[in-house]
């Protein structure tokens, strides 16, 4: 995949969620990233007020479940969406996975190590 780590932190487009209502189905959403660090979903793409909040650093690595179908869990729930085509599934999976390793490279440098010291 050509997407930059740039163009990660500000993907946006149109997937369907699967709503954790049984008899809803999914609804199509339109996602976008703020700053890398955060995922919104919202009615249509013109909304203002988001539909969800998703806060990346909470949730775990996405995984391909079909052909359209991935999902990520999220505070003990498996958060399901569907894309249009396979190509559309690999690249939200691929930004997810690039801002996950981004935000777990930032945690990791700013977290002091430990240095133990070994007395002889």
């Amino acid at each position: 995949m050509d997407i930059s780590l740039d163009e990660c932190k500000s993907f946006c487009g149109y997937l369907e969620k699967k709503s954790p209502k049984l008899m809803v189905g999914y609804q199509k959403r339109y996602f976008k990233i703020l700053e890398g660090k955060t995922m919104i979903y919202l009615g249509k793409e013109n909304d203002t007020q988001p539909k969800g909040v998703v806060q990346l650093d909470q949730i775990g690595r996405p995984v391909s479940v079909d052909d359209k179908v991935f999902k990520f869990t999220l505070e003990g729930r498996d958060f399901i969406l569907r894309a249009k085509n396979s190509t559309t599934k690999d690249q939200w999976i691929h930004v997810l996975n690039m801002l996950l390793d981004d935000i777990e490279k930032k945690k990791r440098r700013s977290t002091p190590e430990k240095h133990s010291t070994i007395n002889n």
